[in-house]
């Protein structure tokens, strides 16, 4: 399943990011030791590298058949921009996001609203969550477009705070 993360600055796109990934591994779907994250997460086990390894990750991925990882891509705008580059390792990278039924992946990524990503990786995207941080009642309030059937829903996210000290949310994303 691929899940894209889509909002301003400040609107709880990382944070939401986070508590999905907790949820896979404290419901017992997941292992820490299968995550992949260019986010310094601090859930011991977890694979934390930059963004460009992050994405190699995924191409050794497809090339030795990986099965049952989630990549956690925060700001994947900035490696997968909107197409007007020509460079076909980063098209390779993203073919492997079309492997995440069949291999157990799961991806998830966090992009600004106001920014381009390429359209393989938009196409892709099965789950699009619009997350809106409020701090004030500790929660976040998610909209949620299923791309795969067109149906809009949403979800709240209670104690949102609990998932601050999951990661490290002022280290940069590299």
């Amino acid at each position: 399943m691929i899940y894209d993360i889509v909002q301003t600055q400040d609107k709880g796109k990382t944070l939401l990011g986070v508590a999905i990934l907790r949820r896979f591994i404290s419901n017992g779907y997941y292992q820490p030791e299968e995550v992949y994250s260019n986010i310094v997460l601090t859930l011991p086990g977890c694979h934390i590298g930059t963004s460009e390894e992050i994405a190699e990750s995924m191409v050794t991925m497809v090339e030795k058949r990986w099965k049952h990882k989630i990549f956690f891509l925060d700001e994947i705008d900035r490696l997968f921009p909107a197409r007007w580059w020509n460079d076909k390792e980063r098209t390779h990278r993203l073919l492997g996001l079309w492997q995440d039924v069949k291999l157990f992946h799961r991806f998830i990524s966090t992009r600004h609203a106001t920014s381009g990503v390429d359209k393989l990786f938009r196409d892709a995207a099965q789950l699009i969550f619009v997350p809106n941080y409020m701090p004030e009642r500790d929660l976040i309030d998610v909209d949620i477009i299923n791309s795969l059937d067109a149906r809009v829903g949403g979800i709240i996210v209670p104690n949102a705070s609990k998932h601050f000290g999951c990661y490290l949310r002022w280290e940069p994303v590299y």
